[in-house]
């Protein structure tokens, strides 16, 4: 493993390389545009924290709809709108800022890359609302808050935290693979299940809002075969300070390599150049450190 300091602010933004090899990043790469079912949706940012880049935060942001849902306005947020964009929810824990009772139950079916066919229960599970872990004594206990997340959201009905059994096991893969190398660079342990997790499609045309995560360390792992032309092609994951005057850093999407950085620090991809031959394609996990002491 190499480890890189590209914070020019201290010493929080890492680039690892060394790894995987390139074979690896291409069968991943693969392996999500094969199995993968994208979804595409606006990216609000909802858990995070407010920072300057963001007008407001999610609390000022919420309307009823004319059916008496509870909804979100991205525009509220940050004062403009994202242009849809594709991705698919890996999370560890399913449906994580929304109640999945028993009977939201989800059951998925498909084949290996070795044609196995394989079934998964997707089962109603504690979940997470930013860092704090919701269970189901919360929940008993306090119906009425609970019922403003949304038990019939229409993401989970149209399916959006469903994947194929490969997408899973890939996601798996990449953050066991990485989680030790993490460890190593920051001299703590992290909880052996990612909380969150993202894989982002960045195309031409695509914007995203700079944001905080409201977690302690970010992973961007990323998945671009060597064909990807960081001398034109953008996609890189820029750093700023908390004001967003200047840059702290920047990370080009390579593939075969990944950015470590503290979650808190404001962060956005640029926008992908209309001369790409294909998506950008990465993988972000949200890491959380492990207190337990075994």
């Amino acid at each position: 493993m190499k480890v890189t300091n590209v914070d020019n602010s201290g010493n929080d933004i890492h680039l690892i390389e060394d790894v995987v090899s390139d074979a690896d990043t291409v069968g991943w790469y693969y392996g999500f545009m094969l199995w993968g079912k994208w979804n595409k949706s606006q990216i609000f940012y909802n858990q995070n924290p407010p920072i300057v880049a963001m007008d407001t935060d999610i609390q000022y942001a919420t309307y009823v709809s004319s059916e008496g849902q509870p909804k979100v306005d991205p525009s509220m947020v940050t004062g403009t709108k994202e242009k849809l964009s594709w991705f698919i929810n890996v999370s560890k824990i399913e449906n994580c800022y929304h109640y999945q009772t028993s009977k939201n139950q989800n059951k998925v079916e498909g084949l290996t890359a070795d044609n196995i066919k394989i079934t998964e229960d997707i089962s109603a599970e504690p979940f997470k609302v930013g860092n704090y872990e919701v269970t189901q004594q919360m929940i008993d206990d306090n119906p009425d808050v609970f019922k403003t997340i949304g038990l019939n959201d229409e993401r989970m009905s149209a399916g959006v935290y469903s994947m194929h059994p490969e997408i899973r096991r890939l996601a798996n893969e990449i953050y066991d693979v990485y989680r030790p190398h993490c460890e190593e660079v920051i001299g703590r342990k992290f909880k052996k299940e990612y909380t969150n997790g993202y894989l982002n499609r960045n195309m031409f045309g695509d914007t995203v809002w700079t944001h905080a995560d409201p977690f302690d360390y970010t992973l961007v792992v990323y998945l671009n075969p060597e064909s990807y032309d960081l001398r034109k092609w953008g996609g890189e994951t820029l750093f700023f300070n908390d004001d967003i005057t200047f840059s702290r850093g920047a990370v080009a999407p390579k593939g075969s390599t990944a950015c470590l950085f503290k979650s808190d620090i404001p962060h956005k991809v640029t926008s992908v150049s209309w001369e790409a031959d294909f998506d950008r394609l990465a993988i972000t996990y949200y890491l959380e450190y492990d207190d337990i002491k075994e």
